[in-house]
């Protein structure tokens, strides 16, 4: 009788991250020395709060009870998990034929697969992973990064020159391995971590929304000291120990709707908004009034989208200048005179407009559409959170864009209070 699908889910945190499935029948089947699973009693550990962190300690306490390759493994791979920012699942083959085509097999995840089915039902199979993912492929290229865990290489090596002529097996081929060994397994997850947390590297745009989606469905609160910032915020460093800063772009109340409770650096606004690529001149010392999150965090994005589309038209001597003065707080963008025609006309007319002009035309009629647009590059679990944050913004009324021409043409974004 087959073994029934078996799995247990670890996760420190609710939005989306890159996830491991990592497949093995030492998990719930058993080695020779019974199932991992119940050795270690990790029952009832992925049910709770930190389930990801609660499973590394409870693996350090009970490390010296089973000492194996696989035990090796597990401890290995749940700290580099911790440590890259990944969910991680543990499943037996039988949860991975079930769920590869409505859950493993997408962009952004990846496979850990061991080969050896040692407790299968109808007798043990040292190639029965390789067998299992190329029915699962089907000819077909993998959506998600897969890796081949064993602790019998020459098995494997030998398993793919036997089939090298087979078309079926041409992916399998490329797959990059982990060499389930106690002195080398470490480094080798360390490698492929490295590799799943680059290919899923997203642009500041990005990473300032899904900063915004953790800080409303991990409700983050009030920083008091520097030890109380998640320590996995996209491009924290950029915030340095700005605590106001971080409260004014992802603290979830406010008192008043037009204005933010808390203030952020003018040179934290410029380090974010650098990203984009355009220079800025050192910025003032002041702090400032930010629209309250979520107007905040699409004010920036929208702001580093027009800077974003006119960095290419950038003089190499030119730098953005933030600016405080008694009408508020202001960012001006030296133009060349050609360039900022050019925007003029593109905005003002039905011409077809470049990346820059749509971006400008955004802010200047206090619109969704930049926002609206990064949508399609989040995750379904972040645009649910994402677009329940937008219902509440209608309209940027505390930004007002333009270009002026005087002896040289610079285009401003102001907000704070209207200019007269």
């Amino acid at each position: 009788m087959p073994n029934p699908p078996n799995h247990a889910r670890y996760r420190d945190f609710t939005t989306w991250a890159p996830c491991v499935y990592a497949v093995d029948d030492a998990w719930f089947e058993g080695e020779s020395g019974g199932a991992l699973f119940d050795n270690l009693r990790l029952g009832g550990i992925h049910d709770q709060r930190r389930a990801l962190t609660r499973l590394r300690d409870h693996i350090d306490l009970r490390r010296n009870e089973v000492v194996t390759g696989t035990s090796t493994y597990l401890a290995a791979l749940v700290a580099q998990c911790l440590e890259s920012g990944f969910h991680l699942v543990l499943c037996n083959f039988e949860w991975l034929e079930e769920n590869w085509q409505g859950e493993v097999n997408q962009k952004g995840h990846a496979l850990l697969l061991d080969i050896n089915y040692a407790q299968r039902s109808g007798g043990a199979d040292v190639h029965y992973g390789l067998t299992l993912i190329r029915d699962l492929l089907r000819d077909e290229a993998p959506q998600a990064d897969i890796c081949i865990v064993s602790g019998f290489i020459k098995v494997l090596e030998d398993a793919i020159a036997e089939h090298r002529q087979e078309g079926a097996w041409w992916s399998i081929r490329g797959f990059q391995r982990v060499e389930k060994r106690p002195g080398q397994v470490a480094a080798d997850l360390a490698g492929f971590a490295a590799n799943l947390a680059h290919k899923n590297q997203k642009p500041p745009d990005v990473e300032l929304m899904r900063s915004l989606v953790r800080a409303v469905d991990e409700g983050w609160g009030h920083p008091h000291r520097p030890g109380d910032v998640p320590a996995d915020l996209p491009m924290r460093a950029r915030y340095a120990e700005d605590l106001g800063g971080i409260k004014a772009l992802y603290h979830g109340r406010q008192r008043n709707k037009r204005v933010a409770d808390y203030r952020i650096g003018c040179s934290t606004v410029t380090a974010l908004l650098e990203t984009a690529g355009y220079p800025f001149a050192p910025a003032p010392a002041q702090a400032i009034h930010l629209p309250w999150s979520p107007y905040g965090v699409l004010w920036l994005v929208k702001v580093w989208t027009l800077l974003r589309a006119m960095e290419a038209e950038r003089s190499p001597e030119d730098t953005a200048e933030f600016r405080v003065d008694a009408r508020g707080a202001q960012i001006v963008v030296p133009l060349n005179p050609r360039y900022a025609q050019a925007l003029d006309d593109a905005v003002n007319s039905r011409a077809r407009k470049g990346a820059a002009a749509d971006a400008f035309e955004d802010l200047k009629s206090n619109g969704l559409k930049i926002a609206t647009e990064l949508l399609a590059r989040m995750r379904p679990e972040e645009r649910r959170t994402l677009e329940a944050c937008m219902a509440q913004v209608r309209q940027f009324d505390l930004v007002f864009p333009g270009i002026e021409h005087g002896a040289a043409p610079v285009l401003v974004v102001r907000w704070g209070a209207r200019p007269t």
